[in-house]
């Protein structure tokens, strides 16, 4: 599984929202076993994110460092609160990595 890579530790504590809150963030998550995703999924919700499922371990250097979903879209490190980032937003970025 990969998971917790793209996003910074302080925005992490900040963008924590409830389920059904219309600025929850999302987190993309990669993996090769459903049970797996399951347990991640459901640990990422339980604090208060939601989860975007960014396909295989194969295609997890779609949010490695340096890609747009790393970091950018939860705003700059010197802004310890971040900004909330939708479902849309983080497709968006996973689908614009390059190689």
């Amino acid at each position: 599984m990969k998971a917790f890579n793209d996003i910074f530790f302080n925005h992490l504590l900040s963008l924590a929202r409830s389920a059904g809150a219309a600025d929850r963030s999302y987190l993309p998550i990669a993996g090769d076993s459903a049970p797996a995703k399951a347990a991640v999924t459901e640990l990422i919700e339980s604090i208060g994110y939601g989860v975007v499922d960014a396909g295989p371990l194969a295609d997890s250097w779609r949010q490695a460092t340096g890609t747009p979903v790393w970091g950018t879209p939860y705003g700059p490190f010197s802004n310890e609160k971040g900004r909330p980032v939708g479902e849309d937003a983080i497709r968006a970025a996973l689908a614009t990595a390059t190689r």
